[in-house]
């Protein structure tokens, strides 16, 4: 609306509408990452190491669109919304640390790991079937201990994988590697 209609005297109009829709939206949207959030929040485990989500959700109200309306004709852009939502991933291991900012290459692969595997469980918990997983180079930067770890966790999902790593058919998945 703000690019193809900017000079339109129906803007204000059409913006309050807009920001209307935007509001009931922008509730649904967040409550539904909430919940999801909680999910994995619930599930905080990968082996030995604790993880949790801190949702840093963006605010919608009438009051806080009328203030940007202003600011977001100018810049021909929404300002506000769930689409400036973030999220941090911590790890609770004594020191609840930021993975993104502070941990390691490890680490970081793990927490997008527990992520992926929350996600494959909160999948089969509401659709009631098992997913197909594909994973794109989840074992660089894992130890050993870690990729066993992950291919235990995986070994009960129709899984592909792709790699770089030479030494994965010690980890074969019931036996299945492809060689290209």
């Amino acid at each position: 609306v703000l690019e193809f209609h900017f000079n339109r005297p129906t803007l204000n109009d059409e913006i309050q509408f807009w920001d209307g829709y935007l509001e009931d939206q922008a509730k649904y949207i967040t409550q539904k990452r909430g919940e999801y959030i909680n999910f994995l929040n619930k599930h905080p485990k990968l082996d030995h190491k604790l993880f949790r989500v801190e949702y840093l959700k963006s605010e919608v109200t009438k009051e806080k669109l009328f203030i940007a309306r202003e600011l977001e004709i100018k810049m021909r852009r929404t300002s506000i919304g769930p689409q400036k939502d973030d999220f941090i991933i911590i790890q609770n291991h004594g020191d609840n640390k930021n993975v993104q900012i502070y941990g390691s290459r490890s680490e970081q692969r793990l927490a997008l790991f527990w992520l992926k595997y929350n996600e494959i469980r909160y999948f089969e918990e509401s659709q009631k079937r098992k997913p197909l997983i594909l994973l794109d180079d989840i074992f660089s930067e894992l130890d050993d201990h870690n990729r066993k770890m992950v291919v235990n966790l995986i070994g009960k999902y129709q899984t592909i994988l792709t790699t770089t790593e030479e030494e994965l058919p010690k980890l074969r998945v019931n036996g299945g590697v492809i060689k290209i």
